[in-house]
Protein backbone atom coordinates (compact mmCIF):
# COMPACT_ATOMS: atom_id res chain seq x y z
CA UNK A 1 0.00 0.00 0.00
CA UNK A 2 1.61 3.50 -1.24
CA UNK A 3 1.63 6.16 2.00
CA UNK A 4 2.14 9.30 -0.99
CA UNK A 5 0.06 12.19 0.39
CA UNK A 6 -3.17 12.41 -2.39
CA UNK A 7 -2.71 16.00 -4.22
CA UNK A 8 -4.07 19.34 -2.61
CA UNK A 9 -7.01 20.43 -3.34
CA UNK A 10 -9.01 23.48 -2.02
CA UNK A 11 -11.53 22.54 0.57
CA UNK A 12 -14.11 25.02 -1.74
CA UNK A 13 -13.33 22.74 -4.57
CA UNK A 14 -13.71 19.33 -2.83
CA UNK A 15 -17.73 20.32 -2.35
CA UNK A 16 -17.85 21.70 -5.70
CA UNK A 17 -17.94 25.70 -5.41
CA UNK A 18 -15.08 26.34 -7.83
CA UNK A 19 -13.26 23.87 -10.19
CA UNK A 20 -9.68 23.25 -9.61
CA UNK A 21 -6.95 21.30 -11.48
CA UNK A 22 -4.74 19.42 -10.23
CA UNK A 23 -1.35 20.36 -11.05
CA UNK A 24 0.83 18.07 -13.30
CA UNK A 25 3.85 16.94 -11.67
CA UNK A 26 6.80 18.78 -12.75
CA UNK A 27 10.00 17.41 -14.49
CA UNK A 28 11.97 20.13 -13.56
CA UNK A 29 13.10 21.52 -9.70
CA UNK A 30 10.40 24.38 -9.10
CA UNK A 31 11.56 27.44 -7.22
CA UNK A 32 9.06 26.10 -3.95
CA UNK A 33 10.87 22.43 -4.28
CA UNK A 34 14.42 24.28 -4.50
CA UNK A 35 15.09 24.90 -0.65
CA UNK A 36 13.70 21.84 0.77
CA UNK A 37 15.50 19.72 -1.82
CA UNK A 38 18.71 21.65 -1.32
CA UNK A 39 18.09 21.32 2.67
CA UNK A 40 18.07 17.40 2.31
CA UNK A 41 21.20 17.24 0.13
CA UNK A 42 22.91 19.69 2.48
CA UNK A 43 21.60 17.38 5.37
CA UNK A 44 23.10 14.27 3.80
CA UNK A 45 26.50 15.69 3.05
CA UNK A 46 26.66 17.02 6.51
CA UNK A 47 27.09 13.42 7.52
CA UNK A 48 30.01 12.89 5.47
CA UNK A 49 31.30 16.19 3.84
CA UNK A 50 33.97 13.57 2.03
CA UNK A 51 31.07 12.95 -0.50
CA UNK A 52 30.99 16.33 -2.02
CA UNK A 53 34.12 15.64 -3.48
CA UNK A 54 33.86 11.93 -4.28
CA UNK A 55 30.66 13.64 -6.69
CA UNK A 56 32.66 16.52 -7.43
CA UNK A 57 35.17 14.01 -9.08
CA UNK A 58 32.41 12.17 -10.98
CA UNK A 59 30.53 14.55 -12.20
CA UNK A 60 33.81 16.86 -13.13
CA UNK A 61 32.33 19.73 -10.95
CA UNK A 62 35.32 22.32 -10.09
CA UNK A 63 35.08 22.44 -6.37
CA UNK A 64 37.30 25.34 -4.20
CA UNK A 65 38.06 24.69 -0.70
CA UNK A 66 34.42 25.61 0.23
CA UNK A 67 32.61 23.11 -1.99
CA UNK A 68 29.56 23.47 -0.03
CA UNK A 69 29.37 26.90 -1.37
CA UNK A 70 30.41 25.99 -4.71
CA UNK A 71 27.52 23.87 -5.20
CA UNK A 72 24.83 26.00 -3.66
CA UNK A 73 25.96 28.30 -6.50
CA UNK A 74 25.73 25.99 -9.18
CA UNK A 75 22.68 25.03 -8.10
CA UNK A 76 21.21 28.58 -8.10
CA UNK A 77 22.24 28.91 -11.18
CA UNK A 78 20.71 26.00 -12.62
CA UNK A 79 17.88 24.25 -10.51
CA UNK A 80 18.06 21.25 -12.64
CA UNK A 81 21.92 20.43 -11.66
CA UNK A 82 20.08 19.66 -8.17
CA UNK A 83 18.48 17.05 -9.52
CA UNK A 84 21.95 15.49 -10.62
CA UNK A 85 22.95 15.93 -7.00
CA UNK A 86 20.25 14.01 -5.74
CA UNK A 87 20.36 11.54 -8.24
CA UNK A 88 24.09 11.12 -7.80
CA UNK A 89 23.48 10.49 -3.96
CA UNK A 90 20.31 8.01 -4.80
CA UNK A 91 22.19 6.40 -7.30
CA UNK A 92 26.35 6.62 -6.01
CA UNK A 93 26.14 7.55 -2.53
CA UNK A 94 25.93 6.06 0.75
CA UNK A 95 24.33 8.53 2.21
CA UNK A 96 20.98 8.72 0.91
CA UNK A 97 20.88 5.30 3.66
CA UNK A 98 20.75 7.63 6.58
CA UNK A 99 17.17 9.12 4.87
CA UNK A 100 15.60 6.82 2.79
CA UNK A 101 12.17 8.15 3.32
CA UNK A 102 12.37 11.92 3.39
CA UNK A 103 13.16 12.30 -0.16
CA UNK A 104 10.02 10.72 -1.44
CA UNK A 105 8.24 13.02 0.84
CA UNK A 106 9.55 16.19 -0.35
CA UNK A 107 9.56 15.20 -3.91
CA UNK A 108 5.99 13.71 -3.44
CA UNK A 109 4.71 16.96 -1.41
CA UNK A 110 6.40 19.18 -3.68
CA UNK A 111 4.49 17.46 -7.04
CA UNK A 112 8.24 16.21 -8.78
CA UNK A 113 7.50 13.85 -11.37
CA UNK A 114 10.42 11.64 -9.69
CA UNK A 115 10.83 9.16 -6.83
CA UNK A 116 14.09 7.92 -5.53
CA UNK A 117 14.15 4.16 -5.96
CA UNK A 118 16.01 2.90 -3.68
CA UNK A 119 16.26 -0.74 -4.90
CA UNK A 120 17.40 0.05 -7.89
CA UNK A 121 19.06 2.80 -6.74
CA UNK A 122 18.22 5.68 -9.15
CA UNK A 123 15.48 7.99 -10.07
CA UNK A 124 12.99 7.15 -11.34
CA UNK A 125 9.67 8.86 -13.00
CA UNK A 126 6.82 8.70 -10.06
CA UNK A 127 3.76 7.14 -11.79
CA UNK A 128 -0.08 6.68 -10.85
CA UNK A 129 -0.50 4.88 -7.17
CA UNK A 130 -2.06 2.03 -9.43
CA UNK A 131 0.94 1.57 -11.36
CA UNK A 132 3.48 1.89 -7.81
CA UNK A 133 0.96 -0.69 -6.02
CA UNK A 134 0.79 -2.81 -8.70
CA UNK A 135 4.64 -2.93 -9.23
CA UNK A 136 5.28 -3.39 -5.70
CA UNK A 137 2.96 -6.62 -5.35
CA UNK A 138 4.22 -8.25 -8.32
CA UNK A 139 7.50 -8.26 -7.18
CA UNK A 140 8.54 -10.91 -4.71
CA UNK A 141 11.95 -10.81 -3.16
CA UNK A 142 14.13 -13.76 -4.18
CA UNK A 143 12.06 -14.50 -7.42
CA UNK A 144 13.88 -14.33 -10.44
CA UNK A 145 10.25 -13.31 -12.65
CA UNK A 146 10.22 -9.80 -10.44
CA UNK A 147 13.88 -9.44 -10.96
CA UNK A 148 13.61 -9.29 -14.66
CA UNK A 149 10.57 -7.22 -14.22
CA UNK A 150 12.01 -4.93 -11.75
CA UNK A 151 14.83 -4.13 -14.30
CA UNK A 152 11.96 -3.27 -17.29
CA UNK A 153 10.37 -1.21 -14.89
CA UNK A 154 13.68 1.07 -13.96
CA UNK A 155 14.59 0.23 -17.73
CA UNK A 156 11.99 2.68 -18.70
CA UNK A 157 11.53 4.87 -16.23
CA UNK A 158 14.79 6.16 -15.23
CA UNK A 159 15.71 9.40 -15.22
CA UNK A 160 19.58 8.78 -16.50
CA UNK A 161 19.19 7.24 -19.70
CA UNK A 162 15.95 5.46 -20.18
CA UNK A 163 15.72 2.36 -22.28
CA UNK A 164 13.03 0.80 -23.92
CA UNK A 165 14.67 -1.67 -25.86
CA UNK A 166 16.32 -2.63 -22.28
CA UNK A 167 12.89 -2.63 -21.10
CA UNK A 168 11.27 -4.94 -23.13
CA UNK A 169 14.14 -7.70 -23.46
CA UNK A 170 14.18 -7.41 -19.26
CA UNK A 171 9.97 -7.89 -20.07
CA UNK A 172 10.03 -10.85 -22.30
CA UNK A 173 12.42 -12.61 -19.70
CA UNK A 174 10.03 -12.28 -16.82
Amino acid sequence: MTTEPKPYVPFTAQQGFETYEIPTLDEHVTPHLARPLWKWCEQQFLRDYDEIGRMGLRMRLVLSNNPMQDLLGMVNKDNDMLLNVVHWIVSESRLWTYDPHGLNGILANGGSAWIADYDAKVLRRRLSREEEDSLRNSLVPGDATASHLREAWTAAWRRDDPSAVEAFDSAVKA
